[in-house]
């Protein structure tokens, strides 16, 4: 999965090589015939067969937003830490495409993305009402408690249709960043490699562009 970003960043931590560049490891890559992999989606985060409310999609793929905690977008992936595998819930502002609220787990629990939305709310102090909460139709979000959360603070929930991640574009490229690193463009997010679940990037440096076709599309698939 290592694209030359990652291995030069690994390679400098070496007295000896303290300075490589990223293009002659790049090079070396390519007459080695090593590419980056994206790692395949193959485990189900999203079980939106329950008998929760659904909310409509109130978002309706309107991404640009006028000002920030307008709406926010969330999702969850399945993430390799280390040596084990968490789930990852993230919230993201889409105004400025900022990570405002994350939390990692051992399981598919509502209680995560709790976590991560109390996270947000706490770092991001939205004093108006009405701020959108856009996600897919997972249980997690239709839960009871998780609405619950929505309603203590005013917020709208709004979810994507049944089966249409494009409704959740900008959440979804979001992964697709911190998943293929040779995927990433200028003002893109960057993750360093995670070493264990204390060690996550602060969520403020954290960014995403405007979701292209062909990321969204692989995590589609």
């Amino acid at each position: 999965m290592a694209g030359s970003p990652i291995i030069t960043a690994d390679l400098r931590e070496d007295p000896e090589f303290s300075r490589v560049s990223r293009q002659r490891v790049a090079r070396h890559m390519r007459d080695m015939g090593l590419k980056c992999r994206t790692v395949k989606k193959f485990v189900v985060t999203t079980d939106s067969k329950h008998n929760e409310p659904v909310a409509p999609n109130l978002l309706d793929r309107q991404f640009t937003v006028p000002t920030p905690d307008t709406a926010w977008v969330s999702d969850i992936t399945y993430l390799k830490v280390g040596k084990r595998w968490y789930y990852l819930t993230v919230f993201i502002d889409l105004f400025s495409r900022i990570v405002v609220g994350w939390d990692l787990s051992a399981s598919l629990e509502r209680y995560s993305a709790i976590r991560a939305l109390n996270k947000a709310i706490l770092r991001r102090r939205p004093g108006h009402q009405g701020l959108m909460v856009h996600s897919d139709r997972g249980v997690q979000y239709a839960s009871k408690d998780f609405r619950a959360v929505l309603q203590k603070h005013s917020f709208v929930q709004s979810m994507s249709r049944k089966g249409n991640c494009w409704d959740n574009a900008v959440a979804e490229s979001f992964f697709h960043s911190i998943k293929t690193p040779e995927q990433r463009k200028p003002g893109q997010i960057y993750f360093p490699i995670i070493q264990n679940s204390n060690c996550l990037p602060n969520p403020h440096f954290s960014r995403v562009d405007t979701p292209d076709r062909q990321s969204v599309s692989r995590l589609c698939r």
